[in-house]
């Protein structure tokens, strides 16, 4: 239909059917037209004239739950990931990214960092830019404490593991993103054993213009240990007019009216984006149902 619509467009303009327009309609201004006659099919088909792109559409107003066109070995491993998910009783976190996208994945430390260019280097992702540096609320260092696994390496000690570490470099997600040339950024997430806030606190101006989706982990002891609140990101990014939800067992989201007190893995949308929140749960309850 593309095609054929492309073929019927008076010169200078841009002709797009209706499922194109229900994909793209919340970042566009497009013009009904009368139903086009079009080579190969019985009836007459819905027709839009693109106008124009409306400016600084907020990333989270952009569907998820579109189809995967021409892309099923990333649903097959969407649908393993989730099968994991609800056999472990665990949370994880999968991106597909087209041509077009990019990941920034961030890990500073030198037990992690190599694994972490190696994974990139064996799947051939030639999207993913890997940076050796703790993302912080400014440039410096710091020491990082080795925990018992890589997984729980730390800007303050636990008090049960042993004073290991390595000294590390910190720079704030605004100028990370600034030198990078990066304008748009969809989703955020972050597990940073209780350093959410001040993540957070070095990616204002991202998260203030962009507003992405966040994921992030709510850990009250470790944030003790940094000198921090409990409620330090959850406060901040609640400042800004985010909701917050949990994914539950089944795939479907569960909204959070207050913080929960204990260690919890929390998405946090834009406020006014309850349509997106819906697209999200819907998506993640079709793959619950395939799987």
């Amino acid at each position: 239909v593309a095609a054929r619509l492309e073929q019927s467009a008076p010169p200078g303009n841009v002709l797009i059917g209706g499922k194109t327009y229900d994909l793209v309609q919340d970042a566009v201004f497009a013009e009904p037209l009368e139903p086009l006659s079009v080579k190969g099919k019985s009836e007459p088909v819905p027709a839009f004239r693109l106008v124009e792109l409306l400016p600084e559409v907020p990333a989270f107003m952009r569907p998820v739950d579109a189809p995967f066109v021409g892309r099923s070995e990333e649903l097959e491993t969407l649908k393993e990931v989730l099968r994991q998910v609800v056999e472990e009783r665990s949370c994880r976190l999968g991106t597909i990214v087209g041509p077009p996208g990019r990941v920034i994945a961030f890990e500073p430390s030198l037990q992690s960092f190599p694994t972490l260019k190696e994974n990139i280097s064996l799947n051939g992702f030639t999207n993913v830019l890997a940076v050796r540096v703790a993302l912080c609320d400014k440039t410096g260092e710091a020491f990082l404490y080795h925990g018992s696994d890589p997984g729980k390496n730390s800007l303050r000690s636990d008090p049960n593991a042993e004073l290991k570490g390595e000294t590390v470099a910190t720079r704030s997600l605004d100028e990370v993103l600034d030198q990078a040339a990066v304008k748009t950024v969809d989703v955020i997430k972050m597990d940073v054993e209780g350093a959410e806030e001040l993540v957070l606190l070095g990616a204002n101006r991202v998260v203030s213009s962009q507003r992405p989706v966040i994921l992030f982990e709510i850990n009250p002891e470790a944030s003790s240990r940094l000198g921090l609140s409990s409620h330090g990101a959850w406060d901040l990014l609640a400042a800004l007019g985010y909701q917050f939800f949990v994914i539950k067992q089944d795939g479907s989201l569960a909204t959070l009216e207050t913080m929960p007190l204990a260690l919890s893995n929390v998405v946090a949308v834009p406020g006014g984006a309850r349509n997106h929140v819906f697209a999200v749960q819907r998506a993640f309850t079709q793959l619950d149902s395939r799987a």
